[in-house]
Protein backbone atom coordinates (compact mmCIF):
# COMPACT_ATOMS: atom_id res chain seq x y z
CA UNK A 1 0.00 0.00 0.00
CA UNK A 2 1.24 3.45 -1.14
CA UNK A 3 0.54 6.65 0.64
CA UNK A 4 0.66 10.48 -1.21
CA UNK A 5 4.12 10.98 -2.91
CA UNK A 6 6.27 14.05 -1.26
CA UNK A 7 5.01 16.49 -4.18
CA UNK A 8 7.59 19.22 -2.90
CA UNK A 9 10.57 16.60 -3.20
CA UNK A 10 9.16 14.97 -6.29
CA UNK A 11 8.90 17.82 -8.61
CA UNK A 12 12.38 19.59 -7.70
CA UNK A 13 13.81 16.49 -8.71
CA UNK A 14 11.65 17.14 -11.76
CA UNK A 15 13.04 20.27 -12.02
CA UNK A 16 16.18 20.14 -11.61
CA UNK A 17 16.06 17.52 -14.16
CA UNK A 18 14.58 19.78 -16.95
CA UNK A 19 17.36 22.74 -15.94
CA UNK A 20 19.76 20.34 -16.98
CA UNK A 21 18.36 19.44 -20.16
CA UNK A 22 18.21 23.43 -20.95
CA UNK A 23 21.99 23.73 -20.06
CA UNK A 24 22.80 20.94 -22.54
CA UNK A 25 21.46 22.82 -25.14
CA UNK A 26 23.08 26.19 -23.77
CA UNK A 27 26.40 24.31 -24.53
CA UNK A 28 25.36 23.69 -27.86
CA UNK A 29 28.33 26.46 -29.10
CA UNK A 30 30.90 23.49 -27.70
CA UNK A 31 28.88 20.66 -29.41
CA UNK A 32 29.28 22.26 -32.84
CA UNK A 33 32.88 22.98 -32.29
CA UNK A 34 33.66 19.45 -31.34
CA UNK A 35 30.87 17.23 -33.49
CA UNK A 36 29.57 19.65 -35.44
CA UNK A 37 26.14 19.39 -34.45
CA UNK A 38 24.31 22.13 -32.29
CA UNK A 39 22.16 19.49 -30.58
CA UNK A 40 24.44 16.87 -29.66
CA UNK A 41 24.84 17.58 -26.07
CA UNK A 42 21.28 18.08 -26.24
CA UNK A 43 19.95 15.48 -27.60
CA UNK A 44 21.89 12.51 -25.65
CA UNK A 45 20.96 14.69 -22.21
CA UNK A 46 16.95 14.75 -23.19
CA UNK A 47 17.15 10.65 -24.00
CA UNK A 48 19.11 10.10 -20.83
CA UNK A 49 16.65 12.02 -18.46
CA UNK A 50 13.89 9.98 -19.97
CA UNK A 51 15.51 6.71 -19.38
CA UNK A 52 16.18 8.51 -16.11
CA UNK A 53 12.77 9.64 -15.27
CA UNK A 54 11.08 6.03 -16.35
CA UNK A 55 13.34 4.01 -13.79
CA UNK A 56 12.55 7.06 -11.14
CA UNK A 57 8.90 5.94 -11.91
CA UNK A 58 9.63 2.03 -11.87
CA UNK A 59 11.90 2.09 -8.39
CA UNK A 60 9.42 4.65 -6.65
CA UNK A 61 6.66 2.30 -7.20
CA UNK A 62 8.11 -0.42 -6.68
CA UNK A 63 8.25 -1.31 -2.64
CA UNK A 64 11.40 -0.27 -0.94
CA UNK A 65 11.52 -3.66 0.99
CA UNK A 66 12.21 -5.24 -2.23
CA UNK A 67 15.64 -4.19 -2.32
CA UNK A 68 16.11 -5.64 1.70
CA UNK A 69 17.70 -9.06 0.31
CA UNK A 70 20.83 -10.42 0.95
CA UNK A 71 20.78 -11.50 -2.34
CA UNK A 72 20.54 -7.80 -3.42
CA UNK A 73 22.72 -6.24 -1.63
CA UNK A 74 25.77 -8.53 -2.07
CA UNK A 75 24.84 -9.45 -5.44
CA UNK A 76 24.70 -5.69 -6.40
CA UNK A 77 28.24 -4.96 -3.93
CA UNK A 78 29.90 -8.11 -5.94
CA UNK A 79 28.58 -7.43 -9.48
CA UNK A 80 30.11 -3.34 -9.53
CA UNK A 81 33.29 -4.78 -8.17
CA UNK A 82 33.66 -7.17 -10.59
CA UNK A 83 32.86 -3.94 -13.38
CA UNK A 84 35.12 -1.69 -11.08
CA UNK A 85 38.10 -4.42 -11.82
CA UNK A 86 36.67 -4.80 -15.40
CA UNK A 87 37.21 -1.07 -16.28
CA UNK A 88 40.77 -1.00 -14.92
CA UNK A 89 41.67 -3.65 -17.54
CA UNK A 90 39.32 -2.54 -20.60
CA UNK A 91 39.90 1.05 -19.92
CA UNK A 92 43.44 1.73 -19.01
CA UNK A 93 43.89 5.56 -20.05
CA UNK A 94 41.51 6.50 -17.17
CA UNK A 95 39.89 3.21 -15.68
CA UNK A 96 36.36 4.71 -15.79
CA UNK A 97 34.57 4.05 -18.72
CA UNK A 98 33.19 0.38 -20.40
CA UNK A 99 31.92 0.78 -24.01
CA UNK A 100 29.94 -0.59 -26.08
CA UNK A 101 29.17 1.16 -29.03
CA UNK A 102 27.85 4.60 -28.70
CA UNK A 103 27.04 3.76 -24.63
CA UNK A 104 29.22 4.56 -21.93
CA UNK A 105 29.36 2.91 -18.70
CA UNK A 106 30.69 4.17 -15.52
CA UNK A 107 30.89 1.91 -13.09
CA UNK A 108 31.67 3.95 -10.37
CA UNK A 109 28.32 5.39 -10.32
CA UNK A 110 26.83 2.41 -10.26
CA UNK A 111 28.59 2.04 -6.85
CA UNK A 112 27.12 4.51 -5.11
CA UNK A 113 23.74 2.38 -5.13
CA UNK A 114 24.85 -0.58 -4.52
CA UNK A 115 27.13 1.10 -1.24
CA UNK A 116 23.55 2.30 -0.53
CA UNK A 117 21.81 -0.95 -0.56
CA UNK A 118 24.51 -3.00 0.84
CA UNK A 119 24.91 -0.68 4.14
CA UNK A 120 21.08 -0.03 4.31
CA UNK A 121 20.65 -4.19 5.02
CA UNK A 122 23.28 -4.26 6.92
CA UNK A 123 22.88 -1.80 9.45
CA UNK A 124 19.04 -2.84 9.32
CA UNK A 125 19.88 -6.63 10.19
CA UNK A 126 22.99 -5.76 12.75
CA UNK A 127 21.72 -6.00 16.55
CA UNK A 128 23.82 -4.45 18.32
CA UNK A 129 25.29 -0.93 17.39
CA UNK A 130 28.35 -1.10 19.58
CA UNK A 131 29.64 -3.91 17.60
CA UNK A 132 29.21 -3.53 13.35
CA UNK A 133 30.65 -6.87 11.50
CA UNK A 134 33.57 -6.53 10.36
CA UNK A 135 32.79 -7.70 6.96
CA UNK A 136 30.83 -4.27 6.54
CA UNK A 137 34.23 -2.63 6.80
CA UNK A 138 35.80 -5.03 4.32
CA UNK A 139 33.11 -4.67 0.99
CA UNK A 140 33.06 -1.12 2.16
CA UNK A 141 37.27 -1.23 1.49
CA UNK A 142 36.83 -3.46 -1.26
CA UNK A 143 34.77 -0.89 -3.44
CA UNK A 144 36.13 2.58 -2.15
CA UNK A 145 40.00 1.27 -3.34
CA UNK A 146 38.25 -0.14 -6.31
CA UNK A 147 36.97 3.29 -7.09
CA UNK A 148 40.04 5.08 -5.68
CA UNK A 149 42.20 3.89 -8.29
CA UNK A 150 40.04 5.72 -11.38
CA UNK A 151 38.03 8.48 -9.63
CA UNK A 152 38.70 10.11 -6.11
CA UNK A 153 36.07 12.40 -6.77
CA UNK A 154 33.19 9.58 -6.62
CA UNK A 155 35.83 8.04 -3.57
CA UNK A 156 35.15 10.84 -1.69
CA UNK A 157 30.93 10.89 -1.94
CA UNK A 158 31.26 7.17 -1.24
CA UNK A 159 32.93 7.66 2.10
CA UNK A 160 31.09 10.44 3.09
CA UNK A 161 28.16 9.02 2.67
CA UNK A 162 29.79 5.35 4.16
CA UNK A 163 30.11 7.80 7.10
CA UNK A 164 26.98 9.21 7.95
CA UNK A 165 25.08 5.84 7.87
CA UNK A 166 27.32 4.27 10.11
CA UNK A 167 27.30 6.90 12.32
CA UNK A 168 23.27 7.11 11.73
CA UNK A 169 23.04 3.89 12.93
CA UNK A 170 24.96 4.70 16.12
CA UNK A 171 28.28 3.48 15.40
CA UNK A 172 30.40 4.87 18.38
CA UNK A 173 32.52 7.92 18.16
CA UNK A 174 35.82 6.19 18.88
CA UNK A 175 35.55 4.26 16.57
CA UNK A 176 34.18 6.50 14.08
CA UNK A 177 37.26 9.02 14.14
CA UNK A 178 39.40 5.69 14.47
CA UNK A 179 38.04 5.15 10.42
CA UNK A 180 38.40 8.94 9.68
CA UNK A 181 42.03 8.46 10.62
CA UNK A 182 42.34 5.69 8.12
CA UNK A 183 40.59 6.90 5.56
CA UNK A 184 42.58 9.89 5.94
CA UNK A 185 45.92 7.68 5.29
CA UNK A 186 44.23 6.43 2.30
CA UNK A 187 43.21 9.83 0.91
CA UNK A 188 47.09 10.89 0.89
CA UNK A 189 48.01 7.71 -0.74
CA UNK A 190 45.38 7.99 -3.14
CA UNK A 191 46.86 11.57 -3.90
CA UNK A 192 50.21 11.01 -4.00
CA UNK A 193 49.88 7.84 -6.43
CA UNK A 194 48.80 10.36 -9.14
CA UNK A 195 50.60 13.16 -10.19
CA UNK A 196 47.53 15.29 -11.67
CA UNK A 197 46.11 14.72 -8.07
CA UNK A 198 48.72 16.03 -6.73
CA UNK A 199 49.63 18.91 -9.11
CA UNK A 200 45.83 19.58 -8.32
CA UNK A 201 46.19 20.10 -4.13
CA UNK A 202 49.63 21.71 -4.90
CA UNK A 203 47.76 24.27 -6.85
CA UNK A 204 45.04 24.33 -4.44
CA UNK A 205 47.27 25.35 -1.27
CA UNK A 206 49.47 27.30 -3.42
CA UNK A 207 52.58 25.41 -2.72
CA UNK A 208 55.69 26.82 -3.62
CA UNK A 209 58.31 24.40 -2.52
CA UNK A 210 62.04 25.59 -2.68
CA UNK A 211 65.22 23.29 -2.72
CA UNK A 212 66.48 20.91 -4.88
CA UNK A 213 65.58 17.34 -3.85
CA UNK A 214 63.60 14.89 -5.49
CA UNK A 215 60.14 16.25 -4.22
CA UNK A 216 60.28 19.65 -4.49
CA UNK A 217 61.15 19.38 -8.28
CA UNK A 218 58.12 17.66 -8.27
CA UNK A 219 55.78 19.28 -6.32
CA UNK A 220 56.96 22.61 -8.94
CA UNK A 221 56.64 21.21 -11.82
CA UNK A 222 53.00 19.74 -10.33
CA UNK A 223 52.13 23.39 -9.40
CA UNK A 224 52.64 24.68 -12.67
CA UNK A 225 50.14 28.11 -13.97
CA UNK A 226 48.57 25.60 -16.13
CA UNK A 227 47.78 22.90 -13.66
CA UNK A 228 45.05 25.77 -11.92
CA UNK A 229 43.74 26.60 -15.12
CA UNK A 230 40.07 25.61 -14.87
CA UNK A 231 39.57 26.69 -11.83
CA UNK A 232 40.75 30.05 -12.52
CA UNK A 233 38.24 29.96 -15.73
CA UNK A 234 35.43 28.77 -13.45
CA UNK A 235 36.15 32.25 -11.14
CA UNK A 236 35.98 34.38 -14.14
CA UNK A 237 32.46 32.97 -15.47
CA UNK A 238 31.50 32.63 -11.84
CA UNK A 239 31.86 36.41 -10.60
CA UNK A 240 31.10 37.93 -14.56
CA UNK A 241 27.46 36.90 -13.60
CA UNK A 242 26.86 39.55 -11.50
CA UNK A 243 23.47 39.01 -9.88
CA UNK A 244 21.19 38.50 -12.48
CA UNK A 245 23.49 36.93 -15.59
CA UNK A 246 24.33 37.61 -18.68
CA UNK A 247 21.29 36.05 -19.66
CA UNK A 248 20.15 32.10 -20.74
CA UNK A 249 22.83 30.92 -23.17
CA UNK A 250 24.96 34.20 -23.83
CA UNK A 251 28.13 32.37 -21.51
CA UNK A 252 31.78 33.45 -22.72
CA UNK A 253 33.74 31.31 -20.82
CA UNK A 254 32.15 28.37 -22.18
CA UNK A 255 33.45 28.79 -25.87
CA UNK A 256 36.40 27.20 -25.00
CA UNK A 257 38.07 29.02 -22.46
CA UNK A 258 36.04 26.62 -19.27
CA UNK A 259 37.33 22.77 -20.16
CA UNK A 260 34.41 20.17 -19.33
CA UNK A 261 31.74 23.06 -19.12
CA UNK A 262 28.36 20.68 -19.76
CA UNK A 263 29.83 18.28 -16.84
CA UNK A 264 32.12 19.19 -14.25
CA UNK A 265 31.66 23.08 -14.33
CA UNK A 266 27.93 23.84 -15.65
CA UNK A 267 27.43 25.04 -12.66
CA UNK A 268 29.97 27.90 -13.59
CA UNK A 269 27.88 28.71 -16.93
CA UNK A 270 25.07 28.74 -14.67
CA UNK A 271 26.26 31.23 -13.00
CA UNK A 272 27.66 33.18 -15.65
CA UNK A 273 24.30 33.49 -17.94
CA UNK A 274 21.64 33.14 -14.25
CA UNK A 275 23.89 35.28 -11.96
CA UNK A 276 23.61 35.13 -8.45
CA UNK A 277 19.37 34.61 -8.38
CA UNK A 278 20.08 31.66 -10.64
CA UNK A 279 22.96 29.85 -8.54
CA UNK A 280 20.83 30.44 -5.34
CA UNK A 281 17.93 29.00 -7.45
CA UNK A 282 19.87 25.74 -7.93
CA UNK A 283 21.14 25.49 -4.54
CA UNK A 284 17.99 26.00 -2.85
CA UNK A 285 16.77 22.97 -5.45
CA UNK A 286 19.77 20.51 -3.89
CA UNK A 287 18.84 21.94 -0.35
CA UNK A 288 14.86 20.81 -0.47
CA UNK A 289 15.70 17.17 -1.72
CA UNK A 290 18.69 16.78 1.62
CA UNK A 291 15.82 18.56 3.66
CA UNK A 292 12.82 16.15 2.87
CA UNK A 293 14.91 13.55 2.35
CA UNK A 294 16.60 13.22 5.88
CA UNK A 295 12.71 14.67 7.08
CA UNK A 296 11.86 11.30 5.49
CA UNK A 297 14.09 9.37 6.91
CA UNK A 298 13.56 10.51 10.31
CA UNK A 299 9.91 9.78 10.33
CA UNK A 300 10.11 6.24 8.84
CA UNK A 301 9.65 3.51 11.77
CA UNK A 302 11.33 1.10 9.26
CA UNK A 303 15.10 0.77 9.77
CA UNK A 304 16.05 -0.89 6.02
CA UNK A 305 14.06 2.56 5.50
CA UNK A 306 15.50 4.67 7.53
CA UNK A 307 18.97 4.04 6.12
CA UNK A 308 18.47 3.80 2.37
CA UNK A 309 16.49 7.49 2.96
CA UNK A 310 19.47 8.84 4.38
CA UNK A 311 22.10 7.38 2.02
CA UNK A 312 20.07 7.93 -1.37
CA UNK A 313 19.66 11.66 0.14
CA UNK A 314 23.25 12.03 0.96
CA UNK A 315 24.51 10.33 -1.90
CA UNK A 316 22.64 13.52 -4.10
CA UNK A 317 23.63 16.56 -1.71
CA UNK A 318 27.34 15.79 -0.65
CA UNK A 319 28.00 15.29 -4.11
CA UNK A 320 26.47 18.44 -5.39
CA UNK A 321 28.71 20.45 -2.42
CA UNK A 322 31.58 18.74 -3.82
CA UNK A 323 30.90 20.01 -7.24
CA UNK A 324 30.00 22.94 -6.64
CA UNK A 325 32.75 23.97 -4.36
CA UNK A 326 35.45 22.35 -7.02
CA UNK A 327 33.65 25.25 -9.03
CA UNK A 328 33.77 28.28 -6.67
CA UNK A 329 37.66 27.53 -5.91
CA UNK A 330 36.58 25.99 -2.56
CA UNK A 331 37.93 22.50 -2.59
CA UNK A 332 40.67 21.18 -5.45
CA UNK A 333 39.15 20.30 -8.62
CA UNK A 334 37.10 16.78 -9.17
CA UNK A 335 35.69 14.51 -12.12
CA UNK A 336 32.69 14.76 -10.19
CA UNK A 337 29.29 15.97 -11.63
CA UNK A 338 26.89 17.95 -10.24
CA UNK A 339 23.72 15.72 -9.88
CA UNK A 340 20.75 16.09 -12.31
CA UNK A 341 22.25 19.07 -14.36
CA UNK A 342 25.64 17.50 -15.31
CA UNK A 343 25.66 16.21 -19.07
CA UNK A 344 26.48 12.86 -18.89
CA UNK A 345 23.56 9.71 -19.36
CA UNK A 346 25.52 7.39 -16.25
CA UNK A 347 25.36 9.75 -13.40
CA UNK A 348 21.57 11.11 -14.31
CA UNK A 349 20.60 7.46 -14.34
CA UNK A 350 22.14 6.74 -11.05
CA UNK A 351 20.53 10.00 -9.95
CA UNK A 352 16.89 8.83 -11.22
CA UNK A 353 17.22 5.61 -9.35
CA UNK A 354 18.32 7.13 -6.05
CA UNK A 355 15.80 9.32 -6.35
CA UNK A 356 13.61 6.87 -7.16
CA UNK A 357 14.55 4.92 -3.88
CA UNK A 358 14.06 7.93 -1.85
CA UNK A 359 9.98 8.45 -3.19
CA UNK A 360 9.84 4.83 -2.44
CA UNK A 361 10.49 5.26 1.25
CA UNK A 362 8.41 8.51 1.46
CA UNK A 363 5.49 7.03 0.13
CA UNK A 364 5.06 4.04 2.66
CA UNK A 365 2.88 3.27 5.30
CA UNK A 366 6.02 2.75 7.41
CA UNK A 367 6.93 6.63 7.41
CA UNK A 368 4.46 8.67 9.44
CA UNK A 369 2.54 11.38 7.40
CA UNK A 370 4.04 15.21 6.88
Amino acid sequence: MRTKTDPLLFWTIVGLMVLGVLYALSTGGVAELRFGSRTHYFVRQFSWALVSAALMQVVRKEDYRYWNRHVVAYGGAALCAVLLVGVYLADPRSHRWLRAGYIGLQPSEMTKVALVVYLSYELAHTRSSARFPARIAVVVAILTTLVLAADMGTFFVLLAVALAMVWVAGLPARKVMAVIAVLLLATMIGIVSEPYRLARVAVFFQLKPEGTGRLARYLRQSSAPQTGYQVRQSLIAVGSGGVLGRGFNQSRQKLLFLPECQTDFVFSVMAEELGLLGCLTALGGFCVIVWRGLATAMRTRDAFGRYLAVGATLAIGFQALLNISVALGMFPTQGVPLPLLSYGGSSLVVTGVMSGLLLSVAERPEVEPL
